[in-house]
């Protein structure tokens, strides 16, 4: 009983770092990140591309450590994506102080490795030997960013491994879902797409 617990999605937990972590994290789509992270904690680690503030790195890190599962690869340069720093009218910030202080405050630091780079640097910087359960792509949300992202970590996924894509059905970004489905195809994954909130995920072949 007490395991089943403690595997269970703690939605008052989660109602404290909405309230005081910066970013577009959902109650819905975090208790959607915290039962993939469940999943298989011994087949390797998990990576998230684009990580921000930290509110879904927080959530992923927690729920791993209760499977006593790896840690999380938090990759992103802290510099802001491309629509929200034109909404703030600047042309980059550094997230990383902010990002390293939510972790701390949510007693998660132990459980994630930051990775300062660009998802193409970080991926020529990972070491092939350790393999991703887990590969969470929350980046730039463009065709260009997305082609990057699958096609430098997708190598890196177990087989049977889990792929999350953020924003897959969002209207505007038509380009991003078109290039999404050219590269994810079923040579390469399992299809059709499976749906979890504004997510979509599927597992490697």
């Amino acid at each position: 009983m007490l395991n089943i617990m403690r595997k269970q999605f703690p939605g008052k937990w989660f109602s404290k770092i909405d309230a005081e972590v910066e970013g577009w994290c959902s109650n819905e789509v975090a208790s959607c990140l915290w039962k993939f992270a469940l999943k298989n904690p011994t087949m390797g680690a998990i990576v998230e591309i684009g990580s921000a503030w930290g509110k879904s790195t927080i959530v992923l890190a927690e729920a791993s450590r209760r499977v006593e599962g790896g840690k999380v690869y938090a990759v992103d340069p802290h510099t802001g994506g491309i629509g929200y720093l034109k909404h703030l009218g600047v042309d980059k910030i550094d997230s990383f102080p902010i990002f390293q202080e939510n972790l701390k405050k949510f007693n998660v630091s132990d459980m994630v490795v930051p990775i300062v780079e660009t998802s193409e640097q970080a991926a020529q910087l990972w070491n092939a030997s350790l393999k991703i359960r887990m590969l969470y792509i929350d980046g730039l949300h463009t065709a260009e960013g997305v082609e990057i992202d699958i096609n430098s970590w997708l190598p890196f996924v177990a087989p049977e491994g889990l792929i999350i894509i953020d924003d897959y059905f969002e209207p505007s970004l038509s380009l991003y879902k078109a290039k999404i489905d050219e590269l994810l195809n079923h040579e390469k994954v399992k299809l059709p797409f499976h749906e979890c909130s504004r997510l979509v995920y599927t597992y490697k072949i």
